[in-house]
C-alpha cells in the first residue's frame, strides 16, 4: 500500500498572501482614495473662503472705488454759477438733481432707515421774490456737496412757501428733528447690520441758513476736506 502523500501547503500559503494582499491593498487604495477626496475638499473649501474674502473686500471697497471714479474729474462749480444759485428760487436750482422729497409721513423711511448716508436740506422759499435769503445759499452748498458726493443721499423737507419759516411750522420742527435753526442741513451716517442711521455729531449739520458768498466757500472747503475722512470711509 502506498503512503498518502503529504499535501504542500505553499499554494495555501500563496493564495492566502496574495488575498491578505489585495484586502489589504484595497484597503491603502480605499483610504488613499479618502485622502485624495478629503484633500480635495479642502481645497475647494479653501478656495471657496478665499473667493468670498475677496468678494467681502471688493463689496467694502466698493464705495470708495466708486468715489475715487466719480470724483477724479469732477469740478466745483464756478464763483458765478454758485452766485446764481443763491439768487434763483431753490426749486430753479434742485431741478434735475436726484433728490427725495421728505416730509413727516416719510422721514423714518427715507432718511432714517437709508441704507447709506443721508443729509437733509430743511428750507423755506417764496419763488415769487428775486435775490438771496438763507435758504437760497444753503441749497447752494447741499447741491454742490450732493454733486461732489453722490454716495450721500440727498433729502428735502420744505417747510413753506415764505422766506421765513412759519412760527407753528417752527416750533413743530425743532421738537420733532434735530433742527435748531431753519433754514438747516442734517447729515445722517449709515450704520451696518440694519441698525439704521444715527445722526452725526451737532458740529456736522448746518444750524441756519448762507447769505454771503464768502461765507458759501468757505463752507464748500470744509465739507470738502472733512466728509471723505470722516463721513465715507
Amino acid at each position: 500500500m502506498e503512503k498518502p502523500t503529504k499535501k504542500s501547503t505553499i499554494p495555501a500559503l500563496v493564495l492566502g498572501g496574495m488575498l491578505a494582499y489585495g484586502t489589504i491593498g484595497d484597503k491603502v487604495n480605499s483610504e488613499y482614495q479618502n485622502t485624495t477626496q478629503e484633500n480635495a475638499q479642502l481645497e475647494t473649501a479653501q478656495t471657496d473662503y478665499k473667493a468670498s474674502a475677496l468678494e467681502n473686500l471688493t463689496n467694502a471697497l466698493a464705495p470708495a472705488k466708486a468715489f475715487a471714479q466719480t470724483n477724479q474729474n469732477y469740478q466745483r462749480p464756478d464763483d458765478a454759477t454758485l452766485k446764481q444759485w443763491m439768487n434763483q428760487p431753490v426749486e430753479e436750482t434742485l431741478a434735475g438733481t436726484n433728490y427725495t422729497k421728505v416730509n413727516d409721513h416719510n422721514y423714518q423711511r427715507e432718511v432714517k432707515q437709508a441704507d447709506q448716508p443721508t443729509m437733509v436740506l430743511f428750507y423755506t422759499d417764496n419763488p415769487n421774490t428775486d435775490g438771496v435769503n438763507p435758504s437760497r445759499g444753503l441749497v447752494a452748498l447741499t447741491k454742490t456737496l450732493h454733486e461732489k458726493f453722490p454716495e450721500i443721499k440727498f433729502c428735502a423737507y420744505k417747510l413753506s412757501d415764505r422766506n421765513t419759516t412759519p412760527r407753528n411750522v417752527y416750533n413743530h420742527v425743532t421738537s420733532e428733528y434735530p433742527v435748531e435753526k431753519t433754514p438747516s442741513l442734517l447729515f445722517y451716517e449709515s450704520k451696518d447690520f440694519g441698525s439704521g442711521t444715527e445722526i452725526m455729531p451737532e458740529n456736522w449739520h448746518m444750524q441756519g441758513g448762507i447769505v454771503t458768498f464768502d461765507y458759501l466757500d468757505g463752507k464748500i472747503g470744509d465739507y470738502y476736506k472733512h466728509i471723505p475722512k470722516n463721513f465715507i470711509d
